[in-house]
């Protein structure tokens, strides 16, 4: 009779979750986590498993509201999924999407897990919508998030012509320059960051804020995994900056000192 119960409380919060999915509002979200939490305490409890599309279906629907504080949530449906071989696919992927509800639709697969929906999403907005400064931006987070590094670092490229100001094309060197290094073309990855350090010289009070730091890390971190001659330019790089920078975080001074230590 409990195992009848439990069965019935699952199917009803997939029920639940199948209808918010079509007419949700967004004074339905708090509803969402809970038929989340529900879902994930109850397969925490019981060794049966509820339907199989309850928790990719729920998750869709928490990382629907995009909010910061349910990454933890997501994370252990994410998790959950994983331990139980369940594909955190999208149910119905539409077919006509504008561009606000394909941005939507991505961030959404990308939050549940589900790369291969994610990168079809991606693409089909990429192919529709007029690329400005903020899709560029967004389009960049996407192809981050999926791993495609060459790509993104292709598209901050692109990104870099258009941004405003100093401080912004300086970030985004340094952005170029980590998905260089992911992608494995550490030239490219060290000719972007000797780029942002020429602007940083001349502009000492750089050093002392995130945007300094961030070069300086980029710096060690291309270090540890470079060839050679690559890993000793981005060490000196990283070196002349952390010296002239008196309020450097310790875990990028660590970083530098398992860079000299390869």
């Amino acid at each position: 009779m409990e195992d009848a119960g439990r069965e019935d409380r699952s199917v009803g919060r997939l029920r639940l979750a199948w209808a918010l999915q079509y007419e949700a509002t967004s004074e339905d979200e708090e509803l969402a986590r809970f038929l989340l939490e529900q879902e994930l305490s109850a397969r925490a409890r019981a060794a049966a498993e509820g339907p199989r599309e309850s928790l990719p279906l729920m998750s869709g629907l928490v990382a629907r509201a995009e909010r910061t504080e349910d990454a933890a949530l997501l994370a252990r449906a994410r998790a959950t999924c994983a331990a139980a071989g369940i594909e955190p696919e999208l149910a119905h992927l539409p077919r006509d999407l504008d561009e606000r509800d394909a941005r939507t639709w991505i961030e959404r697969a990308l939050a549940v897990g589900a790369r291969a929906e994610a990168k079809e999403l991606v693409q089909r907005w990429r192919d529709a919508c007029e690329l400005g400064l903020e899709e560029l931006s967004a389009l960049a987070e996407y192809l981050r998030a999926l791993g495609e590094h060459q790509d993104e670092a292709g598209v901050r490229l692109t990104l870099l012509g258009v941004l405003p100001d100093r401080v912004s094309r300086a970030r985004e060197l340094c952005r170029i320059a980590r998905a260089e290094r992911r992608a494995g073309r550490w030239a490219r990855a060290m000719e972007q960051l000797e780029q942002a350090g020429m602007m940083h010289r001349v502009r000492l009070n750089w050093r002392e804020l995130e945007l300094g730091h961030e070069l300086i890390e980029e710096s060690f971190e291309l270090a540890r995994v470079a060839t050679e001659d690559v890993a000793r330019r981005a060490l000196s790089l990283g070196d002349e900056l952390a010296e002239q920078t008196s309020n450097l975080p310790p875990t990028i001074r660590a970083i530098g000192a398992q860079a000299r230590a390869r």
